[in-house]
């Protein structure tokens, strides 16, 4: 990632993971180590917990992507066709395990906490409007202005959860509840990516 994209989408999510005495920003680390990440919001520094790094991973992917795609859209200089092949493919590579991993393990997790059950409802909501996006990007149908709906509404998503979702879970969880949460995340977003390649092994087979 080039270094001036880097800091903007730090700026935005300010996710780093120690790493060897230092901070590396969490793309250039494997999701798999076992370490913590900091975060900065506002003034705090605070540290991720390790169960919930594979999810800022991505989440700084997704940021990435909206980074860009916002840069495009300032300039002028958007062609729509390749970028809604591109939110097509992010979708595809890794956000809907990204969300079902979230549906299935971390928002009934999250759910458990009483003060975290409208926020849960509000982010399960936006998924559903993201996907309605995603659905958009796939057929071809997006204009500029609804790119730039999506790209507040998805970089909005994400900063809500690292900074009210995550941050509440991993200060209220007990230490087993989240090495639990963190084996449950893992097999969830490998379940959803096995159960991905079937379909689609299916599907090569019936269109032969």
């Amino acid at each position: 990632m080039r270094a001036d994209l880097a800091k903007e989408v730090w700026d935005q999510l300010g996710v780093l993971i120690k790493f060897r005495g230092g901070f590396a920003l969490a793309q250039t680390v494997s999701a798999r180590m076992r370490c913590k990440s900091k975060v900065i919001d506002g003034n705090s520094p605070m540290l991720r917990d390790p169960s919930l790094i594979p999810l800022s991973h991505q989440h700084q992917h997704a940021l990435s992507l909206c980074v860009r795609l916002e840069r495009a859209l300032q300039a002028g200089a958007v062609d729509l066709d390749v970028w809604q092949l591109e939110v097509h493919q992010h979708y595809a590579n890794e956000v809907q395990f990204h969300f079902a991993a979230e549906e299935k393990v971390l928002f009934p997790a999250a759910r458990r906490l009483p003060e975290l059950a409208a926020l849960v409802e509000e982010l399960n909501g936006e998924h559903e409007r993201l996907r309605e996006y995603f659905v958009h990007a796939e057929q071809g149908t997006m204009n500029p202005s609804e790119l730039q709906t999506f790209v507040k509404l998805l970089s909005g998503h994400i900063r809500k959860e690292e900074r009210r979702l995550f941050e509440a879970m991993q200060r209220r969880m007990r230490p087993e509840e989240l090495k639990s949460l963190e084996k449950e995340l893992a097999r969830a977003l490998e379940d959803t990516v096995q159960a991905c390649r079937l379909n689609s092994r299916r599907g090569e087979i019936k269109a032969r």
